[in-house]
């Protein structure tokens, strides 16, 4: 025989059990939700610093060759230094793009080429010295000049937008 006051345990171990299990099923839930937004932020940060490195690269072996008509990235970056500048026809996933060009006290030119994903921007800054007397005279009357890449500095990384 069953005694009266043992009715409805069972039912009340079940609920306890559900709930434990329902608490554990959250806090799992909540430690994936916390290392997918961990791992895409540094996907992102990464994509940035590749974007950025690309870019200086593909600036760096322009500045290298003689500048003319069919190399507008070295006469821009060589005329109007301090202008930002910014880099068209990137994919989606690579983020946006800007390059601002400087001269130091020297004459040697700097380059700052920063990208944007997802909120997460870096930059690369490369450094060049002209190479010999070869320059090339534009239609406007400006000189321009071959460069030659002396410092790279990769993956400065700025504050992340909200």
């Amino acid at each position: 025989m069953r005694r009266r006051d043992q009715k409805g345990v069972i039912l009340g171990w079940v609920v306890i059990l559900l709930t434990v299990v329902t608490l554990i099923t959250g806090a799992a839930l909540a430690a994936s939700f916390g290392y997918y937004n961990y791992v895409l932020t540094r996907s992102r940060r990464q994509q940035a610093v590749y974007t950025a490195q690309s870019a200086a690269e593909v600036i760096a072996e322009s500045l290298s060759r003689k500048p003319d008509a069919d190399n507008p990235v070295a006469v821009m970056l060589q005329a109007y230094p301090g202008t930002v500048i910014e880099i068209e026809g990137l994919d989606e996933a690579m983020g946006t793009c800007t390059v601002v060009s400087d001269y130091d006290e020297a004459g040697n030119l700097r380059i700052t080429v920063t990208a944007d994903v997802g909120g997460n921007v870096q930059s690369v800054t490369a450094g060049f010295r002209p190479v010999g007397d070869e320059t090339s005279e534009q239609e406007s009357g400006d000189t321009y000049r071959r460069w030659e890449l002396t410092a790279y500095e990769a993956g400065e990384e700025h504050e992340q937008n909200p």
